[in-house]
């Protein structure tokens, strides 16, 4: 249980240091990726709105996107040639 003020990673919504779950989605604090989804998904069927601050999540197909921005980032470091 966080001992400050965070942000559900699956809504964007604010809660209070000691808060486990999300007040507005009942997400956990602490969560796996399928955890996000599941109560995203739970969430937007109840009508809820995410919030700018909820987990920018990859769509399916973005990885082989992120991977070729990920080696253009470490080419650009100088950790890879």
């Amino acid at each position: 249980m966080p001992a400050y003020q965070w942000t559900c990673l699956a809504c964007g919504h604010s809660n209070e240091p000691g808060d486990h779950i999300c007040v507005d989605c009942a997400c956990p604090a602490e969560v796996s990726r399928n955890e996000i989804t599941r109560h995203r998904d739970g969430y937007r069927a109840r009508g809820g709105r995410i919030l700018p601050g909820a987990a920018k999540l990859p769509e399916p197909g973005d990885s082989e996107i992120l991977k070729v921005f990920a080696s253009l980032g470490l080419r650009f470091l100088g950790i890879v040639g």
